[in-house]
């Protein structure tokens, strides 16, 4: 039976950089020195191709050393605070920050990602974005301990103190950030051209993620046409998948949400054409019952393919939260970074340009009163330092 070269096995060209007999190192033609002795080279090693049906039994060192490794990956899986992205709390190490985003297609997922490379490169923080299904979600781990910080809406802390799933004592705020524009969205060539069109017993919607606001203001939205979540035809999907539906033909409207530019907007206004449907005075004023932060903000004409109109719509502070735990120094770090780095987070995502000190207390009267949110000491701090921090807030 041939020989072959075994796989896995060293073997040695015939022309080698090595250190030759005289000291010198560089290629010697046809001729190579082992490292110990200096003499020929050794043989290259052979393996016999076994017969079929024969058993290869590893060697007692390789069988070491798989043992060895799998020993050494279990303990480190079970130790604490091993296995995955580090968060300064639950991930052990008050120089790991975890940061709580959204769904693929949305800004929390973009503008995370941007503040996490921002905090890395800057500080002595090692920051990880991950995506989860969005603000609820981000409120109920923050305060469980399991998530350093997060993107939420003020309509999130709300839901989850209502629920108990939340305690406000254990959350703080480190800034209100980007407005959140709410995207009642159809494919340009829909019938539908109005909300009152759109919110009507029967439709397929895409409703959002369950945990997420967009499910939150999709309900709102629904009753203020007296209609529940349990009267349309709602699926439950993040807002990339509702992207896809919307252009598969599956659902007949999508409610999106992010700052502007919105990407899941403009993937459908460039494969399709889309539609945003306006939101009128009326419609705003009995959401605000419930949601009394949103506010009235325009969508330009020529944002997206197939708007163009200016679109009135409505939007929201987007809240960063941080553990109420959360060591000062890094809260101080993390303000300070967001603040002096916006420009850099907003070649990740035009919004990160909207991290200013005008909107740092964008509606802060609204839930600091509401639901007892107190800003962290490390970001008041950064901003008694800058003569911005107002005594009204604490």
């Amino acid at each position: 039976m041939p020989s072959i070269r075994c796989p896995g096995w060293p073997h040695w060209p015939s022309s080698r950089s090595r250190t030759t007999s005289d000291g010198a190192f560089g290629q010697v033609p046809g001729r190579i020195f082992d490292r110990k002795s200096r003499g020929p080279p050794r043989p290259r090693r052979t393996c016999r191709l076994p017969v079929e049906g024969a058993t290869v039994k590893p060697s007692k060192r390789w069988t070491l050393a798989i043992s060895l490794c799998l020993g050494l990956a279990a303990t480190a899986a079970c130790a604490p605070g091993g296995g995955g992205a580090g968060g300064a709390g639950g991930s052990g190490g008050d120089n790991r920050l975890l940061i709580g985003t959204a769904g693929e297609g949305g800004t929390y997922f973009y503008v995370g990602q941007g503040f996490a490379r921002a905090i890395s490169d800057s500080t002595d923080i090692a920051a990880t974005s991950q995506g989860t299904a969005g603000g609820t979600e981000n409120v109920r781990r923050i305060s469980s301990g399991d998530m350093d910080m997060g993107f939420a809406a003020p309509a999130d802390v709300r839901k989850t103190i209502e629920d108990g799933t939340a305690d406000a004592s254990k959350l703080q705020v480190l800034m209100s950030g980007h407005a959140t524009v709410t995207h009642i969205a159809v494919r340009a060539d829909s019938d539908i051209k109005t909300l009152d069109q759109l919110m009507v017993k029967g439709r397929r919607l895409g409703v959002g993620e369950p945990g997420s606001n967009v499910q939150n203001i999709t309900a709102d939205m629904l009753g203020a046409y007296g209609l529940s979540l349990k009267d349309v035809r709602g699926q439950e999907l993040s807002q990339s998948d509702q992207v896809t539906a919307l252009q598969n033909g599956e659902i007949e409207g999508a409610n999106l949400g992010g700052g502007l530019p919105l990407a899941s907007a403009s993937e459908i206004g460039t494969n399709v054409g889309v539609r945003i449907l306006p939101i009128s005075d009326e419609a705003m004023a009995k959401i605000q019952k419930s949601e009394p932060e949103q506010f009235r903000e325009v969508i330009p004409k020529g944002m997206y393919e197939g708007t163009d109109e200016d679109v009135p719509s409505i939007a929201y502070p987007t809240l960063i939260l941080v553990r109420a735990d959360l060591p000062k120094d890094v809260a101080y770090k993390v303000t300070k970074t967001v603040f002096e780095q916006r420009e850099k987070i907003a070649k990740v995502h035009p919004a990160g340009d909207e991290y200013t000190m005008d909107t740092a207390f964008r509606e802060a009267d609204s839930y600091t009163k509401e639901f007892g949110l107190k800003f962290h000491p490390g970001a008041i701090q950064w901003y008694q330092e800058k003569g911005a921090w107002d005594k009204k807030y604490e």
